[in-house]
């Protein structure tokens, strides 16, 4: 993984479901080949979640799920959440 600079903001994410208006969902797959299930997979799909919400201008992710998909015996893993756009008024 590549690390990040210290001015960039780490996106919280939440197993709490939340909604409201400035909402939307959110989903990626991480189709990275890591033989056996490990929790680098969990992880780095998590963090694919958080820059995917990043550019959308999420603050937050809420309701996270993490799906393992396996397909011809090749586990590969899915993550879905709710990214909420706080705006200032």
């Amino acid at each position: 993984m590549k690390s990040e600079p210290d001015a960039v903001l780490k996106i919280p994410l939440s197993t709490t479901e939340n909604s409201d208006q400035g909402a939307q969902i959110v989903t990626v797959v991480n189709r990275a080949m890591y033989g056996e299930y490990s929790a680098r997979q969990s992880d780095e799909t998590l963090e694919m979640l958080r820059e995917k919400a990043r550019k959308l201008g999420a603050t937050a992710v809420v309701g996270v799920r993490l799906v393992p998909v396996v397909d011809d015996g090749i586990t590969r893993m899915m993550a879905y959440g709710t990214a909420r756009v706080e705006t200032v008024s």
